[in-house]
């Protein structure tokens, strides 16, 4: 009850709860009871100002009390560990060693701290230790191998996995481990098959099937295909009707929803993990992804702010923040956040990637053309990096450029005919392909495919519709573009630029339909005022029954199209002629 009112954010009410727990009579107070209600305390320092002292002493007490309790451990070095406080973190866990506090996890957990400090050596003393104090632990055998599987011992790493097997033939971790050897050895297919091995022999195993989906779901990064994600969604599934209970199941199938677009019932079940009493992972960075994108940028910054308390200087969450700062419109505040990124992984390839779109968004074309070509040199299947590669080169704005521009467009929308998806998310190459080729008569046949195509994954834009009127105008089809105006107009009723197209179109008709030009005309200036060729129209309509209206239409193109307007000598005539 402590931990599920703590976790309610109800801290006075677990407070009280805890404490009640702590003193009953000794005889009624097991140890792992009383360590868990200490680790209950903990939680609720942790969260509360400047308790970060009392926390660690009641950390301390728990692992005293049950020095098996995996939670106290890993809150009290994660303190530390997460915040890349290694050494703090291995002089804490061996001082709590040297007062007689003995335990498989704790050594594991100091081998840990060793192995993040690069003392590879004393991990391996350390578990060596472990495994004669505790020879009947198949986690010590799992640590073994994972810290052989570090230094590439494949041999070393999966003798003692199947050590640990040998202990304990249910402890599934192990098989999973050999698995992880396997991918890592570029053997995903047969780590795949012996998990599937497993899941014969162990129908009933949730963790065999989680570990299955995880592999799925590697498939589906590296090789960029939905389907994988579809088959690790339903395995999570399967786990879950194994084991109702498991909430790495649970965890998995939500990371899996947000990978398949599905953030809503992702979001749900994040948020109910998250404050579940057996859940100790911080779910924060998770939060935060399925907040993203639904388009709560906001939440998601906090979300990933509140995980970088626990980690650091991780670049995965350092770049989740700084994207979603540009995507709420605030592209300066992800300098910081990519800085530190990429001081840490200067390989990572999205953070160069946003790193250049955050360039674009200050008016720095060639910068953001630098930063997203190294993007590219880290990974050239990036088709997002692309397309912002081929705007920033467009908006250099030199020949060279554009004709490199539009080669990455070509190889965008290359990519997108074939795939929906990439469609769908980068529909808008096709429309800044289409205005490169509305520049060439010949082309004008291409401009209006690609405009079309647009219109086919996003039909909603009204930029897109004036565009392929214009073209279609261009191409002598007159009456067909003012319905395609009339179109853009239904989708954007105060888009001056589409009213004043299809008020030209009226008036260049044979013979001209004044009426409607004269409708268009007056919309056009009503919503966008500072149209000059609008103004003149109106003048030359209204000239001959309203003058007074035609001299100040006149006036207002003069004014807004300056000394060299297409039309100042005709508006010039017309004003002495009023």
């Amino acid at each position: 009850l402590a931990t599920i009112a703590a976790r309610g954010g109800k801290a006075g009410r677990a407070q009280q709860l805890a404490d009640q727990v702590l003193g009953l009579p000794e005889a009624r107070l097991s140890a792992p009871d009383r360590s868990q209600a200490l680790v209950v305390k903990a939680r609720l320092a942790l969260g509360a100002e400047g308790g970060a002292e009392q926390a660690v002493r009641d950390l301390e007490e728990a692992i005293k009390a049950w020095p098996e309790n995996l939670a106290a451990i890993e809150l009290l070095s994660e303190r530390h560990m997460g915040a890349g406080e290694f050494e703090k973190a291995l002089d804490q866990l061996e001082n709590l060693q040297a007062a007689g506090v003995k335990s498989a996890e704790l050594s594991i957990r100091i081998a840990a701290a060793a192995r993040a400090l690069g003392r590879n050596e004393r991990a391996e003393k350390t578990l060596e230790e472990a495994a004669q104090a505790f020879p009947d632990k198949p986690a010590v055998q799992a640590a073994i191998g994972d810290l052989a599987l570090d230094q590439k011992d494949y041999d070393t790493a999966r003798e003692a996995y199947e050590k640990a097997l040998s202990l304990d033939a249910g402890y599934q971790q192990a098989r999973l481990r050999i698995a992880d050897l396997l991918v890592r050895k570029a053997k995903v297919r047969e780590a795949i098959e012996y998990i599937e091995e497993g899941i014969r022999k162990n129908p009933n195993s949730a963790a065999l099937l989680v570990g299955l989906g995880q592999m799925q779901i590697r498939l589906g990064v590296a090789g960029r295909q939905r389907q994988y994600f579809e088959e690790a969604k339903a395995t999570f599934e399967k786990a879950l009707k194994v084991d109702p209970t498991s909430q790495l199941a649970r965890l998995a199938l939500a990371r899996a929803l947000v990978r398949l677009d599905q953030p809503k019932p992702a979001l749900k079940l994040l948020e109910e993990l998250a404050v579940h009493p057996d859940v100790h992972e911080d779910l924060s960075y998770d939060l935060a992804g399925a907040r993203a994108e639904l388009g709560d940028h906001a939440g998601a910054i906090e979300d990933y702010e509140r995980a970088l308390v626990l980690r650091k200087d991780d670049p995965e969450v350092l770049v989740g923040l700084a994207e979603a700062f540009i995507n709420k419109g605030d592209p300066e505040r992800a300098r910081e956040p990519l800085e530190r990124a990429l001081k840490s992984a200067p390989d990572l390839a999205k953070a160069h990637y946003l790193a250049g779109r955050v360039e674009l968004a200050a008016g720095k074309a060639g910068d953001a053309v630098q930063r997203f070509k190294r993007a590219l040199d880290f990974d050239t299947r990036d088709y997002a990096t692309r397309y912002w590669l081929g705007r920033a080169l467009e908006t250099q704005g030199d020949p060279a450029a554009v004709k490199a521009a539009r080669e990455e467009y070509d190889l965008v929308a290359s990519a997108a005919e074939k795939d929906d998806r990439l469609a769908q998310a980068l529909c808008d190459v096709f429309y800044r392909r289409g205005r490169l080729h509305m520049y060439r008569v010949q082309e004008w046949g291409d401009a209006k495919a690609d405009f079309e195509r647009c219109l086919k994954c996003d039909n909603s834009r009204a930029d897109v519709w004036l565009a392929l009127g214009r073209v279609t105008e261009d191409a002598g089809k007159r009456p067909e573009a003012i319905k395609l105006y009339r179109e853009a107009i239904k989708r954007n009723g105060g888009y001056g630029e589409a009213y004043a197209a299809a008020g030209n179109a009226y008036m260049s008709l044979s013979p001209p339909d004044r009426q409607n030009a004269l409708a268009m005309l007056k919309q056009a200036v009503r919503h966008e005022e500072a149209l000059p060729l609008p103004h003149y129209q109106l003048c030359a309509l209204y000239k001959d029954n309203a003058p007074f209206q035609a001299k100040e239409e006149c006036r207002r193109y003069l004014k807004l199209a300056g000394p060299d307007g297409d039309f100042v000598t005709n508006a010039q005539e017309l004003l002495k002629g009023l």
